[in-house]
């Protein structure tokens, strides 16, 4: 769980400041990881919760917590949210802590719901072609996969490289047995790995 954890925090600034007085005070991690846990928004007490980087109505987390850009806050890695999901629940679970255990195990099933709605695009599974109609191409249905997910928009780009294979990507990693087997329908990856594989060239229509 603390590397799983570690690798898949939610808040760059939070989590190197959490570094940082880790590495001053040499805390271990039995004091660290709820630090981590605390990062993502969550409290052990149910009553306590804030859940701050999620959005209760979509399910999905928020990559950069309460930080905002000109389209709202935005989530770019379902799969990296999964698996900090994923690593609360287990730590809960470590510890006998029942209560964060639940809320991790919660946060995940909200979490793979809104991917596979609002993320994932396939045969059945396009959101995207029944808002803008059959007669309107729109990128992200041609990528099949929706990579940024704003609060006021859905994007098929990313903020860093173009490539077909990043898109995807970063909705696939990490690659976790519990994380994967759950977050990555057949279906998804039986359409976009030919494209993927093949270096399909993308439009720069969104």
């Amino acid at each position: 769980p603390a590397a799983v954890a570690a690798g898949t925090c939610r808040s760059t600034s939070l989590w190197t400041s959490c570094r940082s007085v880790q590495f001053k005070t040499r805390l271990a991690p039995s004091a660290f990881l709820p630090l981590l846990v605390r990062i993502l928004g969550i409290d052990p007490k149910p009553e306590a919760c804030l859940l701050l980087l999620s959005c209760r109505y979509m399910g999905h987390s928020w990559a950069a917590g309460l930080q905002a850009s000109w389209d709202g806050k935005n989530q770019e890695s379902s799969s990296e949210a999964v698996n900090a999901y994923l690593a609360v629940a287990q730590l809960g679970r470590a510890t006998g802590n029942a209560a964060l255990e639940g809320w991790g195990r919660l946060l995940l099933s909200n979490e793979v719901t809104a991917a596979r709605k609002y993320t994932q695009v396939y045969t059945g599974n396009d959101l995207y072609a029944l808002i803008a109609g059959s007669t309107t191409v729109n990128g992200i249905s041609k990528a099949k996969v929706a990579t940024i997910l704003f609060a006021a928009k859905a994007s098929a780009y990313n903020w860093f490289d173009p490539d077909i294979l990043t898109r995807h990507a970063i909705q696939w990693m990490p690659f976790t047995t519990a994380g994967s087997s759950q977050l990555l329908p057949v279906a998804w990856l039986t359409e976009a790995w030919p494209m993927v594989a093949a270096g399909t060239k993308m439009p720069a229509d969104r």
